[in-house]
């Protein structure tokens, strides 16, 4: 048991000591975050559910502001999560990404934060942010294709 301890502290310790990609954007927040010009709350959220679902994750729409994806962890990611914040009887860790939307006269912003969760095995939810410099970007560009498939829908709509 006790080796048990020491192989995940050296694998928590030497994750720490790796240096991060550097941001792929720069805001206020720090947060990933996008404008959308001259957009509706109502257009930008369908693009982010189509490429929600473009990158095979389901979706909730807590409000008219808001937007949650989230899809199964698979791989390396999901074992450690479930070393993590699981254990032998909960849940498969999941994935999931908050979008805020935020009309600012004809624009539309959007933030985005991501986190993980896995539910245990009486039904309480255990999650962790996981907002590293990585995580970060992988927001950002997904918020960037967003946006560049969005133009294109509006230069075909244009054409037609």
């Amino acid at each position: 048991m006790k080796l048990f301890f020491i192989v995940i502290a050296t694998i928590l310790l030497s994750a720490c000591a790796t240096t991060q990609p550097p941001l792929a954007f720069k805001s206020g927040s720090g947060q990933p975050e996008m404008t959308f010009e001259n957009s509706r709350i109502k257009e930008v959220k369908n693009h982010v559910i189509d490429e929600c679902l473009n990158k095979n994750m389901e979706f909730d729409v807590g409000s008219e502001r808001s937007l949650i994806c989230w899809g199964p962890l698979r791989g390396p990611g999901a074992v450690a999560t479930q070393l993590i914040i699981g254990n032998s009887y909960s849940t498969a860790p999941v994935g999931k990404i908050s979008f805020a939307f935020t009309q600012r006269q004809d624009d539309v912003q959007v933030k985005a934060s991501s986190w993980v969760e896995t539910q245990m095995a009486f039904g309480q939810t255990r999650s962790m942010k996981t907002m590293t410099n990585q995580d970060k970007n992988l927001l950002y560009f997904f918020l960037k294709n967003v946006k560049n498939n969005s133009l294109k829908a509006v230069k075909k709509s244009d054409a037609d």
